[in-house]
């Protein structure tokens, strides 16, 4: 079996690591929302699977944020995948948020075919 992390290709996981330091960076001033910072490792019979992501935050206030975010998965089947976004949130009320978001993402199969859409998309959380 191959390493999950081949020599090449890796400008996906590359990118993902200089996100999670800027979101480090970013955790030394205190605000009301900190970066989100996700790492995961799936080992199955099939594939393995490796994501990273963040969650930062560009703007905000008490009630409001204004946020990037991009993830970042690569399996051991040689597929990887990268999501970019934006995204608004209000907090209102005693629990709930709500907001709007948009996301680029760009998919290499292990065919080496390229797949890009957007996704747009509003959210109420309570």
């Amino acid at each position: 079996m191959k390493m999950f992390f081949s020599k090449k290709n890796n400008l996906i996981v590359i990118f993902g690591f200089i996100l999670i330091s800027v979101a480090v960076f970013q955790c030394i001033a205190v605000h009301a929302y900190s970066p989100v910072i996700e790492l995961e490792y799936k080992y199955g019979n099939k594939r393995g699977l490796g994501r990273t992501g963040v969650l930062i935050p560009i703007l905000q206030s008490d009630t409001k944020l204004f946020y990037t975010s991009a993830f970042f998965m690569r399996d051991s089947k040689k597929a990887s995948e990268g999501n970019f976004g934006l995204g608004y949130r209000h907090k209102f009320a005693a629990n709930w948020i709500a907001g709007g978001y948009g996301f680029w993402d760009i998919r290499r199969t292990k065919y080496e075919n390229m797949i890009h859409q957007a996704t747009f998309g509003v959210e109420l959380l309570g």
